[in-house]
């Protein structure tokens, strides 16, 4: 199993990219650069996995920045929440929330949390995490997906947390 945090590089797209190596889903019996999760095909600086699991068209420029994973607060009332917003391949299953994850396509998706970037104990779980509404359907065969930290960010016994994507693959 391949695994990486999505911890991504804006770069420029390059303009003559064709993604027709998503049709393959990095298929058994298929090779070369743009079926390779860990190979950056089209030059943008993000691996295939990336790529594909996000459903970026870098054909279009400046397509991807809109499409990329973000972080951000937002208040309720008068709390603030940190949030994680992301695109994901529609009609998967499981739980991003789970340590198993939301799968799809051969892609899995796992929203995870750490306390201290000390050490690698990242963890998922609904205790700390929770998904924000619906999941919004882009007309792409993508949907995008909030999740927040339950405990307001400006509280006086707040612990500091950090939160991440796992993307992988088989």
């Amino acid at each position: 199993m391949t695994s990486s945090s999505a911890s991504l590089a804006v770069a420029e797209p390059v303009l003559a990219y064709d993604q027709s190596w998503k049709d393959f889903a990095f298929g058994v019996g298929e090779n070369g650069s743009e079926t390779d999760l860990l190979a950056d095909f089209n030059g943008d600086g993000r691996l295939n996995i990336f790529d594909y699991a996000f459903q970026i068209v870098t054909s279009i420029s400046g397509d991807e920045v809109g499409k990329l994973p973000s972080f951000g607060l937002t208040e309720v009332s008068t709390d603030r929440f940190a949030e994680l917003s992301f695109r994901r391949i529609k009609d998967g299953t499981g739980d991003i929330l789970s340590n198993a994850g939301y799968s799809v396509a051969g892609i899995t998706y796992v929203v995870e949390w750490n306390d201290t970037l000390a050490s690698e104990d990242w963890q998922a779980g609904s205790d700390v995490l929770e998904i924000v509404g619906s999941p919004v359907d882009n007309s792409d065969e993508t949907e995008t997906v909030v999740v927040r930290f339950k405990d307001p960010v400006d509280g006086v016994n707040d612990p500091k947390r950090f939160i991440r994507i796992k993307v992988e693959a088989l």
